[in-house]
């Protein structure tokens, strides 16, 4: 952990290295190496162990409630994880690897990428289709949660995809990356 000017401050050893989150309030960070760790900041200590195994992708509610997860050992789902509590909800509704996956602004929606080619998203634990095409690869949602970006194979191409009123309303095909995104290559929005 590395403050502004580049001091480390604080560091946590993990077997495994894989995605990490601030959650809201810039209190606590969630580590993962072979378990998904909430960690207290600045001192890396700790907290609670939400689960184990190799985790490919996270993705933390805006107020910290849950994080939605996709391991190795469950590859075709996506997990819901209360932070606080630990309670688990398993979604699936993938006929492949899910690569990606993001949760909605206020938490009603989960939205994942699969190498099936599909955009799903989630509320109530129904899935919905919004998109399908080649290998999906990677996710992100716009701070208003109101439009998906989607990165894909074979020729890395980005997609922004509007939602509104809980149906796809507008599809924009922004072409060809400069190079090929590997499969759960990051997508961000700016803020």
């Amino acid at each position: 952990l590395y403050d502004p000017s580049g001091q480390q401050v604080a560091s946590h050893v993990a077997p495994r290295s894989g995605p990490i989150a601030f959650a809201p309030g810039d209190k606590e960070l969630l580590s993962v190496g072979e378990t998904l760790e909430v960690l207290s900041l600045p001192k890396l200590k700790s907290i609670r162990t939400l689960c184990s195994g190799n985790i490919e992708s996270l993705s933390i509610e805006a107020n910290g409630a849950r994080v939605a997860v996709v391991t190795e050992e469950r590859c075709l789902s996506v997990e819901l994880i209360s932070i606080e509590k630990g309670t688990r909800q398993q979604v699936e509704g993938h006929g492949g690897i899910v690569n990606d996956v993001a949760l909605s602004p206020d938490g009603a929606e989960t939205y994942s990428v699969s190498r099936d080619g599909r955009l799903l998203a989630w509320s109530q634990a129904r899935p919905r289709e919004l998109a399908k095409g080649a290998s999906l690869g990677s996710i992100s949602l716009s701070p208003a949660g109101d439009v998906v970006a989607i990165g894909g194979e074979p020729r890395g191409e980005l997609q922004a995809l509007v939602e509104g009123g809980g149906g796809l309303v507008e599809e924009h095909d922004l072409g060809p990356r400069q190079q090929d995104p590997g499969e759960g290559d990051p997508l961000l929005f700016a803020a």
